[in-house]
């Protein structure tokens, strides 16, 4: 019944996410800022299974290195070619009507010379935990740490940084056993330059933050998706991926 209820309030909570991202209007402003040169920033058993990789730990400070061409590439946010056919998803409409992100041929993944040299990297870049997506367009990276709390960081077919603030996300922190009510929801929200999206985990009652090793379900919500995608990720401050 907890379990039940849990999910309940996780699909109440996906209503309230944007359903289209603007992406007008933030294509605008990443073309503004990279008319100015490239800049820096700052810094399951669920859907989707994945390979925990050893990466090295970085500080969850180090700025993210995004240019215009890691966002002209396949998932990045001025790509405008073909989506491969695992991106494609029908969308019912009130009236009985469809539609589809794309009305090209679609093929998959494999099959696109767009996509050729893609996923090649299988490991986190901040020493967190990698997932790639199933729509092939993007991975993301999960970092935990206590002085930056929940990092979500955003990649491109090739696993290279993009910017994070056209996606969008809430995690839970799973009670111990995992099949009870979720201890804390939190939306993660885009960092002051939009390199990642995070949220600062509030304090216990006795004034300290998670420590050790807990588990969370991450939904992210995606341009090319009308649901988020959810992703079991256990994180904590004794965490390594080996």
């Amino acid at each position: 019944p907890m379990k039940l209820l849990r999910m309940t309030v996780v699909s109440l909570v996906a209503l309230v996410l944007p359903v289209h991202s603007g992406v007008d209007a933030k294509e605008k402003e990443h073309k503004h800022e990279m008319a100015q040169g490239e800049h820096k920033h700052e810094t399951t058993k669920g859907e989707h299974k994945h390979e925990m990789s050893h990466a090295k730990k970085i500080a969850c400070t180090a700025p993210v290195h995004i240019t215009e061409e890691n966002e002209l590439k396949p998932g990045g946010a001025l790509y405008r070619g073909p989506l491969p056919k695992e991106a494609q998803e029908v969308i019912q409409r009130d009236l009985g009507g469809t539609r589809t992100v794309s009305h090209e041929h679609s093929k998959s993944a494999k099959q696109m010379k767009e996509m050729e040299g893609a996923h090649s990297i299988h490991q986190g870049l901040r020493g967190g935990e990698l997932f790639m997506v199933p729509n092939q367009l993007h991975h993301i990276e999960v970092v935990y740490s206590l002085e930056c709390g929940y990092q979500l960081f955003f990649y491109n077919a090739f696993t290279e940084p993009i910017r994070a603030d056209r996606f969008h996300a809430f995690m839970l922190i799973l009670p111990e056993g995992g099949d009870g009510f979720f201890e804390v929801l939190r939306f993660l929200v885009p960092n002051e330059d939009g390199s990642h999206l995070v949220s600062h985990i509030t304090p216990t009652r006795d004034g300290v933050k998670p420590k050790g090793i807990f588990e969370t379900e991450l939904y992210v919500k995606f341009p090319e998706r009308v649901q988020p995608i959810l992703f079991e990720v256990i994180v904590g401050t004794e965490v390594e991926w080996n």
